[in-house]
């Protein structure tokens, strides 16, 4: 009785085994890994996936800002694999990969940001220079393949917004939504470092707008007056408290939080006009690890 039964067990382990490893494989083929499985093959994937955008943006973010002359250089393939990708593949065409509305509003928001990334580029952002003005007109043409219809940017950031308007654990309210489509301008909403995720969507958002707020020069206290980017302004005004909106994304280290908070308090608050210009890192000729072009 007792090896018949050892015999079963060995046999379950062995089934086991099998089990468990076809279904490694039958990821790995999924998520179109490579023969070590130590990448991503990108142009291999059968599935939707942001990490080719994730590679584009790992590369080329500097101090919160996007150097499109080094994705001009040499990372057009992966954010061009993205959006070759997408034109396939979304809620509509993939809707058991977006069940929730929090993996919809990730995806938009995503999708709109490197479709805003390849428009900079395709109007010459990869030339590094600074002047370089957004119009606002490349927003509204449709011409872009999404989730299987032809879109502009702006349908896409419409469709976010949709999704936010849904009361659903994750999804960003709006207006925190408008906050993560970025524009690409030196007062719009800045480019995340990576592309959100799905499920922690909302708190990723938070992070990166308190990440943006303490970066320097974005807040500043000019003549006990405290300057802020126009995107905070209707941030600000959603909660109804520009000093309490300041107290809790301002970092106790931030040197000037004191003054900033004192000047808000005494209703001394200015917002920066907005701006179409594109937003460089302030040596966007160079690699970021400060090598020539």
């Amino acid at each position: 009785m007792s090896r018949s039964i050892a015999l079963q067990h060995a046999r379950f382990r062995r089934a086991a085994c099998y089990w468990v490893g076809g279904v490694l494989l039958a990821v790995c083929g999924l998520l179109g890994c490579d023969r070590k499985g130590s990448e991503l093959d990108l142009f291999n994937i059968v599935t939707y996936t942001p990490a080719p955008f994730s590679e584009t943006l790992q590369a080329a973010m500097v101090n919160g800002r996007v150097n499109y002359p080094v994705i001009a250089d040499g990372y057009t393939a992966p954010l061009e694999k993205y959006i070759e990708l997408v034109a396939t593949r979304g809620p509509e065409t993939q809707r058991t990969l977006f069940f929730r509305p929090r993996h919809r509003a990730a995806y938009y928001v995503n999708v709109h940001n490197a479709l805003v990334a390849k428009c900079w580029l395709d109007h010459g952002a990869g030339s590094g220079d600074p002047e370089l003005e957004w119009d606002p007109a490349w927003a509204d043409e449709k011409v872009y393949q999404v989730d299987g219809h032809t879109v502009s940017i702006n349908d896409l950031a419409h469709r976010a917004r949709t999704v936010a308007s849904v009361s659903d654990p994750g999804v960003p309210s709006f207006p925190l939504i408008d906050f993560a489509l970025c524009s690409g301008t030196v007062t719009g909403p800045p480019m995340p470092p990576r592309p959100f995720g799905d499920e922690f969507f909302e708190a990723e958002l938070t992070n990166h707008i308190r990440a943006y707020i303490n970066s320097p020069d974005v807040v500043e206290v000019v003549s006990d007056r405290v300057i802020v980017p126009p995107i905070l302004e209707t941030l600000a005004d959603e909660i109804g408290d520009i000093v309490f909106f300041l107290d809790i994304n301002v970092a106790e280290t931030h040197e000037k939080k004191l003054e900033l908070l004192q000047a808000a308090r005494a209703g001394n608050v200015e917002y920066r006009r907005p701006s179409l210009r594109i937003d460089l890192p302030r040596d966007a000729q160079k690699r970021p690890d400060g090598g020539a072009e």
